[in-house]
């Protein structure tokens, strides 16, 4: 679908309104090239799956299936529209179909009336970033999954994160860096499932939801197979996987592995590196301190670059992330941390050069609960608030209805009135 089909100058559009009964439309987020895809049908394709089009004359004979591909500017419309086939949109992205008469068309006609109720889903009227949610329900039994999933991306829910944990060491000395006392029992016996496996067994039941690891351990992974394993999960899901990384505060983690712990932060360093030339899809080779890599290709390839989101406080955690990162994750404190570490982080950007360049903020806070609260986060800059409607350092007690009620209402009583 890289190359241009059709054209708007073969686009009949008096022919299309006999075609049809009805078309969909709907505001969706980024388009893989910005194009447009005309089509007929109820919607509820498959990923991947085109729904059945209007071919105008001419261009039957270029397709092999679905329908016409045509840039929305050479129509006039932004960048932001389409007409739905029900494929998965960008994370962040509202589908907000609408089943148009064909007495409406033509197109020109029907788009300028629903204008005002199109809402960009990246950017407010101001230009700000409109604040997008992800759910944090992790170390919870595996079955409440998949029903998490649908019902978050239901009710307008734009990520759902991912834990990660190796394993849970009988003997340790280790403080866990995020609890005040550093007690690391809440996490025995506590349910993981392995963060690649889960975020693919959830893209599969979901259209649109994105997945992102809060945060996988990277340096005791082997990096050729972690960015296999990453590439195919973007190209199954259509992009939808933010990949979280840090770097595990378990020793046990390093030697259970076969790893070494020294010299761990230049390991993940060089393996960020080498997951993005192999991401590209192209011959790619490396030579550094940790790693030697021939040359090799991986396919398939991803659309669009896997964003990786630098997870951790310390400062090299946010030096890397201002330096090689497409965002940062914050693992949760009070307002004035958080405000330190921006400030840090911000400065960093500015360090290498990149405080302009595209740059996710994901924050754990109290203001994400309130419709003033995240208001003041948007104006941080903060791009993406973790929510979650339990303790997950206690017992999991709470019953499916009841996660599912919870995250429900919240969507009513926040993210729908934003």
């Amino acid at each position: 679908m890289g190359g241009e089909v059709g054209g708007d100058e073969g686009l009949d559009h008096s022919a299309m309104g006999t075609v049809a009964a009805f078309v969909v439309v709907s505001v969706w987020g980024e388009m893989g090239g910005g194009w447009v895809r005309v089509g007929s049908g109820w919607g509820g394709v498959p990923p991947g799956v085109f729904a059945s089009g209007i071919v105008p004359p001419g261009a039957a004979e270029s397709l092999e299936r679905g329908a016409p591909l045509v840039k929305p500017a050479r129509l006039g419309w932004p960048e932001w529209i389409r007409l739905c086939d029900h494929g998965p949109a960008r994370p962040g992205a509202f589908c907000t179909c609408r089943a148009i008469a064909a007495e409406q068309w033509p197109i020109p006609f029907f788009l300028d009336s629903l204008a005002p109720n199109f809402v960009d889903p990246e950017t407010t009227d101001q230009g700000k970033p409109n604040m997008r949610f992800t759910l944090a329900e992790s170390m919870c039994a595996a079955d409440n999954y998949i029903p998490l999933a649908i019902a978050a991306e239901e009710a307008g829910y734009t990520s759902f994160t991912i834990p990660d944990s190796i394993c849970y060491p009988e003997v340790s000395d280790s403080k866990y860096p995020y609890t005040p006392d550093g007690n690391r029992e809440f996490l025995d016996g506590k349910p993981f499932i392995e963060p690649m496996i889960l975020a693919a067994t959830l893209a599969a039941v979901t259209e649109r939801l994105r997945f992102t690891t809060f945060v996988v351990k990277l340096p005791v992974r082997n990096p050729v197979l972690t960015a296999k394993q990453a590439m195919s999960l973007a190209v199954l899901s259509n992009n939808r996987f933010g990949f979280g990384v840090g770097i595990s505060p378990w020793p046990e983690d390093f030697a259970i592995t076969g790893i070494p712990l020294a010299g761990r932060g230049k390991r993940m360093d060089e393996m960020i590196e080498i997951i993005r030339g192999l991401e590209t899809g192209e011959f790619f080779e490396f030579k550094g301190e940790h790693f030697e890599i021939q040359s090799i290709k991986m396919s398939p390839a991803p659309t669009k670059r896997i964003p990786i989101l630098i997870g951790g406080h310390a400062e090299p955690a946010l030096r890397r992330a201002a330096r090689t990162g497409d965002g940062w994750m914050h693992a949760g404190g009070d307002a004035k941390t958080l405000n330190t570490l921006l400030g840090r982080l911000g400065e960093l950007r500015a360090e290498y050069g990149r405080e302009n360049d595209p740059f996710e903020i994901h924050v754990i806070s109290m203001d994400a609960y309130t419709l003033d609260g995240v208001k003041r986060l948007e104006d941080m800059g903060i791009t993406d608030a973790i929510v979650g409607f339990r303790n997950a350092y206690e017992t999991d007690t709470t019953t499916l209805d009841h996660k599912i009620g919870t995250l429900r209402g919240f969507a009513e009583n926040v993210i729908a009135k934003l």
